[in-house]
């Protein structure tokens, strides 16, 4: 869907939290310096699905200010929430702008959700930045107080590092064969299909934060997977007999049969949302997880043995099992 910037549209937001103010404060684009608005060509559509959010913490793309402030204009323009928190990060830290508090303020003051502790305490850190003189660095995110905007921004954060893990993987791949490659882009969809079933069934989801929670396991394992992804390059994954595999995998037997043996009443208490049953289906989805990486390395590492591989994933596996014994 094509979005046009139409400089006549008024952007009113009625925030009723803000002290000292009882009327609605309208807010128009013809507010913003002309030299700042999106050229009359400029397209949201020659852009995809990327948003604003996207150019300004390089999601996915490299990081353009001047990209994101389009966006973030032809966005508040078709809504008049969205895209303004962009647009106040822009101008509160002088990116691709001129630094600009007033109008940085004023975005937090009327167009920027927020519930009402995180605008009073985004307006109280916009006025102290301004009055300090200070080359800080401000983000939307440094203020929040609610559950729910610590998961998004949590999630932000995440998709940042996804984006950085993709070039480095890029960068480790890119002299690897054809056929390597393409065992590790099936290797790919089952890994990643696995870390997000675990972040969903073993950990806990209660509360507000679950967001917050799910994103930073994902992200601890996608961190995990990427040293991995190093030691195939160059084939590192220490040797291991069929005997260290056999004790590995009676002591994983072992720690399960112990997870799986807590009383439910403790396993309520300390687990929250996680159950034995999400435990033994995130098992199952493990060992589909773990014989991935040793069809992978029957490509990539042919001088790495099956019972090495499955030594070193079955250690790691006894180590996420431990977690949920007292």
């Amino acid at each position: 869907m094509r979005y046009k910037v139409v400089l006549a549209i008024c952007l009113l937001v009625v925030v009723n939290s803000l002290v000292g103010q009882n009327n609605p404060i309208k807010l128009w684009l013809t507010d913003f310096p002309k030299s700042d608005l999106p050229p009359a060509n400029f397209k949201k559509s020659d852009y995809g699905n990327r948003t604003s959010k996207d150019y300004y913490y390089g999601i996915g793309v490299s990081i353009d200010y001047k990209i994101a402030r389009y966006l973030a204009f032809t966005e508040m323009a078709a809504d008049t929430t969205s895209g303004t928190d962009v647009l106040m990060m822009l101008y509160a830290n002088g990116y691709g702008v001129k630094r600009n508090f007033d109008i940085a303020i004023h975005l937090a003051s009327a167009n920027v959700w927020s519930a009402p502790a995180e605008l009073d305490g985004r307006r109280s850190h916009l006025e102290s930045m301004e009055k300090d003189g200070t080359d800080s660095v401000f983000d939307f995110c440094d203020d929040i107080t609610s559950g729910a905007m610590i998961g998004e921004c949590e999630e932000i954060q995440q998709e940042k590092k996804d984006y950085e893990r993709s070039l480095l993987r890029a960068g480790i791949i890119k002299n690897w064969p054809a056929k390597d490659t393409a065992a590790l882009n099936v290797l790919n969809k089952i890994a990643y299909g696995f870390f997000e079933f675990r972040s969903m069934n073993e950990v806990d989801l209660s509360g507000t934060m679950r967001g917050a929670f799910m994103a930073e396991a994902e992200d601890s394992m996608e961190t995990e997977y990427l040293e991995e992804i190093k030691k195939a390059d160059n084939c590192e994954f220490i040797g291991r007999s069929k005997k260290e595999f056999d004790e590995a995998d009676s002591l994983l037997n072992v720690t399960y049969k112990k997870v799986m043996s807590v009383p439910d009443s403790k396993a309520q208490i300390n687990w929250g949302t996680v159950t034995k049953e999400t435990i033994r289906n995130t098992e199952r989805k493990w060992i589909k997880y773990r014989d991935a990486w040793v069809q992978f390395s029957k490509v990539r590492c042919t001088s790495i043995t099956e019972v090495s591989i499955m030594t070193f994933f079955t250690k790691q596996r006894i180590n996420e099992l431990k977690s949920f014994l007292p």
